[in-house]
C-alpha cells in the first residue's frame, strides 16, 4: 500500500500515526474510527515488514498501531523492531481475536495497549491515553533528570564550601552505630 498522509482538525496538536496493516479496509476503518474521535493526525499505512522497517527510520510516528497477523510478519516482531531502533513512542496491537493469555504476554513485551478489530470505537480514547502517559512519563524523566543535576551542583558546591573554610561533614547512624566522614573530617583529625 502506498503512502497515505490525511488530516483532520478537531484537536490541537496533529499526531503521526504508524500504522502496520495489510488490509485496506481494516485500515480506512482504523482512519474513520480515529477521524470520529476528533483525533488530528497524519497516518503513514505500511503493509509490510520492510516498508515497517523503513518507516522507522523515516517516519516521525507518535504512536504505531499494529495489525497482529501480516504475511511472514507479525506484531510481537514489529514491537521487537520498534524496541532495537530504540524508537520510544506508544505501541498499540489491533487485532481481530487474542486470548487473554497472548494480551498479557504482549503487554509484557511493552505493548502499551490492545484493541479488538470489532470494537474499534475504543481506539481514539486508547491513543488519547496511550499519549497522555507517555508523554507524563518522559516529564517525569525530564523532572527526574533535572532534580538529579541539581542536586549534584549542590553537593559539588557545598563541598567547594566546607573545603574553602577547612570544615569537615559527618553523619552518626544511631541504628548501627557508624559514623561517615568525609575527607574534611579525615584531614581535620589527622587520620
Amino acid at each position: 500500500m502506498a503512502k497515505q498522509l490525511r488530516s483532520t482538525n478537531f484537536t490541537k496538536n496533529t499526531i503521526k500515526v504508524l500504522l502496520l496493516e495489510d488490509d485496506p479496509l481494516d485500515a480506512g476503518l482504523v482512519e474513520r474510527e480515529l477521524l470520529n474521535g476528533g483525533i488530528k493526525h497524519e497516518i503513514l499505512v505500511v503493509n509490510n515488514k520492510a516498508k515497517f522497517k523503513q518507516a522507522l527510520k523515516n517516519y516521525p510516528a507518535d504512536v504505531i498501531l499494529s495489525d497482529h497477523s501480516l504475511l511472514n510478519f507479525d506484531s510481537k516482531e514489529a514491537l521487537r523492531m520498534v524496541k532495537k531502533a530504540k524508537i520510544k513512542v506508544p505501541f498499540i496491537l489491533i487485532t481481530a481475536a487474542m486470548t487473554d493469555e497472548y494480551a498479557v504476554n504482549i503487554m509484557k513485551e511493552g505493548a502499551n495497549d490492545y484493541i479488538l478489530k470489532d470494537r474499534l470505537l475504543r481506539l481514539p480514547l486508547a491513543v488519547t491515553n496511550a499519549l497522555k502517559l507517555f508523554r507524563l512519563e518522559k516529564q517525569h524523566t525530564v523532572d527526574r533528570d533535572k532534580a538529579t543535576a541539581d542536586l549534584s551542583r549542590l553537593n559539588h558546591r557545598l563541598q567547594l564550601a566546607t573545603q574553602s573554610a577547612n570544615l569537615g561533614i559527618w553523619d552518626w547512624n544511631i541504628e548501627d552505630d557508624t559514623l561517615e566522614w568525609d575527607e574534611g573530617m579525615y584531614l581535620l583529625y589527622g587520620i
